[in-house]
C-alpha cells in the first residue's frame, strides 16, 4: 500500500515533470518562432531603411552632378568683362561721360548662345557726337540690337542717352 501511494505520487510527479517538459518545449518553440520573426522583420526595416539613404544619396549625388555639369558649361561658355573693355573702350568718344555702366549675362534660348546685355547711362558733349557714337558701335560686329532711348535725342548740347546694346563676341578671349 505504501508502493502504491508512493508510485501514485511518483506518477503525479512524472506527470507533471512530463506536463511542465511539454510546455516549456512549446514556449521554446513560440519564443524562436517569434525571435526569428522579429529578426526577419527587422532585417527588412534595417533594408528598406538603407534603400531610403540610397535613394537619397542618388537624388543628392544628381543634383550634384546637374550643378557641377551648369557651372562647368557656365566656365566654358563665359564673356570676361575685361573683353567687352577692350572692344568698347577704344570706340568711346573723349567727351562721353558715363554714369551707369549694367553688365549681365544672358544666353538665346534655341542656340544656347552666350552673350551680355549692356546697359549705359551718361552724358556726351553734342547730338553729333551721339549720333557717330552710334554709327561706330553699329559698324562692329560684336555689338548688336543697339537702342537709344528716344529722349537720348532731344537735346542738342549735352543730351543724356540712355543706351541698350547685346555683346556677343566674335572670338572669345
Amino acid at each position: 500500500m505504501i508502493f502504491r501511494k508512493v508510485l501514485t505520487i511518483l506518477s503525479l510527479h512524472f506527470i507533471c515533470l512530463l506536463i511542465l517538459v511539454l510546455a516549456l518545449g512549446f514556449l521554446s518553440a513560440f519564443l524562436d518562432y517569434r525571435a526569428r520573426d522579429l529578426k526577419q522583420i527587422a532585417a527588412q526595416k534595417e533594408e528598406q531603411l538603407q534603400s531610403a539613404r540610397f535613394q537619397s544619396f542618388k537624388t543628392d549625388i544628381a543634383l550634384l552632378n546637374n550643378t557641377l555639369e551648369k557651372l562647368q558649361d557656365f566656365s566654358q561658355k563665359q564673356i570676361l568683362f575685361s573683353v567687352f573693355l577692350g572692344k568698347f573702350l577704344p570706340l568711346v568718344p573723349s567727351d562721353l561721360g558715363l554714369k551707369v555702366l549694367s553688365f549681365r549675362l544672358s544666353s538665346k534660348a534655341p542656340s544656347k548662345e552666350v552673350f551680355a546685355d549692356i546697359r549705359l547711362d551718361g552724358m556726351i558733349g553734342s547730338r553729333e557726337n551721339l549720333y557717330e557714337f552710334k554709327k561706330l558701335l553699329e559698324r562692329q560686329s560684336d555689338f548688336q540690337d543697339i537702342y537709344f532711348s528716344p529722349s537720348s535725342w532731344s537735346k542738342a548740347r549735352y543730351p543724356e542717352f540712355s543706351l541698350n546694346l547685346s555683346f556677343i563676341p566674335s572670338n572669345k578671349q
